[in-house]
C-alpha cells in the first residue's frame, strides 16, 4: 500500500498531510486528512491509523493510537485531541497506516512539520469552509511558490518589486509546464507554460534576458526575446518586442507590433506588419500584409500579396498570385495591382458568357514608365501560353495618339500588331488609322485603310469629305485588256431602277444590283456588294466603248458624205457648164 495526497485547487505540495485545526481553551482538536491508494487505486477498507508526533529529540517521540477508522473513495478523516503542552513542544506530524486486524509494519503516510502553523486552519482536500480574505497558500518571504506534481517541479510563482525611483515595479512571474523552461535575468511579468520533451530531446519554452511582460501560453520550443512579446502557443515560434505569433510552428514576427497569425515558417519583419496564416510567407516592409497562401513576400511598405508566389516588392502595390514556384508573379512599380487570374476573372459569375467556356483571358492594365508614356490596357487569351496567344490592347500614345492593337502568337512570341490609331494633330483636328501600324495618315487624308496589298492599300477619305480609292500601278498586278464595247454593251443591258435599303432611313437610291452586276461583269469576289473601283472602272470603260462606237461611226458618216459631196459636186459642175452653153445660145 502506498499513500498519495490530493491537491487542493490552491495547489498545495503533494508531500504535505492536509490538517484542519479548531483551537479549545485547554487542548487542540485536529482533523488530519489524506487520501490512501490501494495498488494505484482509492482505497476502500478499515485501516489502523496512528500518529507519531516528534517533540525534538527521538527518545521523546510520542505516539498516538487513533483506532481504527474506515476509509471510502481512498479518503481518511482522522480526529485527534492534543493537550497545550504537546501542542507546542511539537516539531512535526507524521500519519501511520496498516489494514485493519493485519500484523504488517505500519506505512507512513505523510508528515508535516508544526513550527506553530498546527495554530493556523490549513487547507483541507474538499474546501474549506471558513477560508477568509487573509486566508492564502504560499509564502511569506522572498521565496517563490513553487508548485509540484508527482513530486516534479510543474510552477514557479516569483513576485518582484522595486521602489528605486524613477524605476518602481511590481509585477509577478508565472511559470507553469515544464521545469526546463526558462525565464531570463531582468524579465519581470512573465508569463511562460507549456514546454516539455519529445523523444528525449529537450524543447523548452524561453524568455530572453530583459524581456519584461512577455507571454507564452503553450506549445514547445517557443521564444519572446523582448518585452512585450507574446506567443499563444504552436512550436518553434520566435516573437519580439511588442510581437505577437498566435500559434503554428516555425513562424516569427520580430518588429513592434508585428502579427504572425499561425500557419508554418512564416516571418513578420516590419513594423505593424502581419502574415494571417499560410506557409513560408514573409511580410517585411512597415505596415506590409500577407492574408495567407504561400511564398508570397510583401516587402514595400503598405504592400499586400496573396495567393501563392506573389511578391509585392514596392510601396503601396498589391499582387495576387497564381504562380506555382516555376515562376512568381512580381510588382514592378510603386502603387501597382496586380491580379494574375489563369482561370479567368469573372464580377458576379463564376463561368464564363458562353456555355462551356472557362474564363481563360488575362487583363493587364500598365505604363510603361513616366507619365508622358504609354498606357495600355490588354486583354489575352492565356489558354494555352505555347502556341495560342489571342487578344487586343488598348494604348494611349504619347502626342496624342491612341491604338487599338491585335495581339497574337508568332512563334511562341506575343506580337503586337496596330489595327486602328487615333492622333489628335496640333491643327486641332483628329486623323484615324486603320491597319497602318504607328503610321499617321498621308497628308490631306482623316481616315486611312492600311498601306499593303491586304490591308487597304492607303484607300482613305480626304479632309474635304471624298473618298479615295488606291490605284497606284505599284499596288496592282495581272493586267489584261478588255473590250470597251462589250462592256458597253452590258452595260446597257444591266437593269437600273430606283430603290431604299431595308430598315435604312437614308431615303432612295438607283442602280443595279449586285448580283446583276457581278453577272454581268465578273468583277470582285462578293456577288452581294459593288466596289466603287469596279463600279467606276465599268462607267469608264463604258465610255471609251462609246467612244470608239461613236467615233467609228462618225468616220464611216463622214466617208459617206464625202463621197455624196464628191458626186453632187460633179453633177452641180455639169449643170454649170450646160447653163453656160445655154446662155450663149449654143446647143
Amino acid at each position: 500500500m502506498r499513500s498519495a495526497f490530493r491537491p487542493a485547487p490552491a495547489l498545495l505540495p503533494l508531500a504535505a498531510a492536509l490538517l484542519s485545526l479548531s483551537v479549545a481553551a485547554a487542548a487542540a482538536e485536529l482533523q488530519l486528512e489524506a487520501e490512501l491508494l490501494q495498488d494505484g487505486v482509492p482505497a476502500e477498507a478499515d485501516y489502523e491509523i496512528r500518529l507519531q508526533v516528534d517533540r525534538g529529540q527521538p527518545w521523546i517521540k510520542q505516539t498516538l493510537a487513533l483506532g481504527v477508522i474506515r476509509v471510502e473513495d481512498g479518503r481518511l478523516l482522522a480526529p485527534v485531541q492534543l493537550d497545550d503542552r504537546l501542542l507546542s513542544e511539537a516539531k512535526s506530524f507524521a500519519l501511520e497506516a496498516r489494514l485493519a486486524g493485519s500484523a504488517d509494519a505500519f506505512v507512513p503516510l505523510a508528515s508535516v512539520a508544526a513550527k506553530g502553523s498546527c495554530a493556523l486552519s490549513p487547507w483541507a482536500l474538499t474546501g474549506n469552509g471558513d477560508a477568509t480574505e487573509q486566508s492564502f497558500i504560499g509564502t511569506t518571504n522572498n521565496q517563490p511558490l513553487r508548485l509540484r506534481a508527482n513530486n516534479q517541479q510543474v510552477g514557479i510563482l516569483t513576485h518582484d518589486s522595486s521602489t528605486v525611483p524613477g524605476s518602481e515595479f511590481e509585477a509577478v512571474n508565472v511559470q507553469l509546464g515544464w521545469p526546463g523552461n526558462h525565464i531570463g535575468n531582468f524579465s519581470d511579468g512573465v508569463v511562460v507554460m507549456g514546454g516539455g520533451t519529445i523523444a528525449g530531446t529537450p524543447l523548452p519554452n524561453q524568455v530572453d534576458n530583459n524581456a519584461d511582460w512577455a507571454t507564452i501560453s503553450g506549445g514547445y520550443d517557443n521564444r519572446a526575446m523582448s518585452r512585450l512579446g507574446s506567443i499563444g502557443g504552436g512550436s518553434g515560434n520566435r516573437v519580439g518586442g511588442l510581437a505577437t505569433v498566435a500559434g503554428g510552428a516555425d513562424n516569427q514576427a520580430t518588429e513592434a507590433y508585428s502579427t504572425v497569425g499561425g500557419g508554418l515558417g512564416n516571418t513578420a519583419a516590419g513594423l505593424l506588419s502581419s502574415v494571417a496564416g499560410g506557409y513560408h510567407n514573409q511580410a517585411t516592409g512597415d505596415r506590409a500584409t500577407v492574408p495567407g497562401g504561400g511564398s508570397n513576400s510583401a516587402l514595400g511598405d503598405f504592400s499586400l500579396a496573396a495567393g501563392s508566389w506573389g511578391t509585392a516588392q514596392h510601396l503601396l502595390s498589391f499582387v495576387w498570385s497564381q504562380a506555382d514556384g516555376t515562376y512568381s508573379t512580381s510588382s514592378s512599380a510603386a502603387r501597382q495591382v496586380i491580379f494574375e487570374a489563369r482561370g479567368g476573372f469573372g464580377i458576379n459569375s463564376s463561368a464564363g458568357p458562353i456555355p462551356n467556356t472557362p474564363l481563360n483571358a488575362e487583363l493587364t492594365v500598365r505604363t510603361t514608365g513616366t507619365p508622358d508614356n504609354n498606357v495600355d490596357l490588354m486583354l489575352l487569351n492565356h489558354e494555352n501560353n505555347a502556341s495560342n496567344f489571342r487578344g487586343f490592347s488598348l494604348a494611349s500614345v504619347p502626342n496624342g495618339q491612341f491604338y487599338l492593337t491585335s495581339l497574337y502568337n508568332n512563334g511562341g512570341t506575343l506580337r503586337y500588331d496596330p489595327l486602328l490609331g487615333v492622333t489628335a494633330l496640333s491643327t486641332g483636328t483628329s486623323v484615324v488609322s486603320v491597319n497602318r501600324g504607328s503610321s499617321l495618315p498621308q497628308a490631306g487624308a482623316v481616315l486611312q485603310v492600311g498601306d499593303g496589298g491586304n490591308d487597304g492599300n492607303g484607300a482613305h477619305l480626304s479632309s474635304g469629305g471624298t473618298w479615295t480609292n488606291a490605284s497606284s500601278r505599284e499596288f496592282k498586278t495581272a493586267f489584261s485588256a478588255i473590250d470597251p464595247e462589250l462592256i458597253l454593251d452590258r452595260l446597257l443591258s444591266l437593269p437600273l431602277s430606283s430603290w431604299t435599303y431595308k430598315d435604312s432611313t437614308e431615303g432612295r437610291h438607283l442602280g443595279p444590283v449586285a448580283e446583276e452586276f457581278a453577272a454581268a461583269f465578273s468583277l470582285g469576289n462578293d456577288p452581294q456588294r459593288i466596289s466603287t473601283v469596279d463600279a467606276d472602272g465599268v462607267n469608264m470603260a463604258a465610255i471609251q466603248g462609246l467612244s470608239s462606237r461613236l467615233d467609228r461611226e462618225n468616220a464611216e458618216t463622214r466617208r459617206r458624205l464625202a463621197q455624196e459631196n464628191a458626186e453632187l459636186r460633179q453633177r452641180l459642175d455639169r449643170l454649170e457648164r450646160r447653163l453656160r452653153k445655154i446662155e450663149r445660145g449654143q446647143p
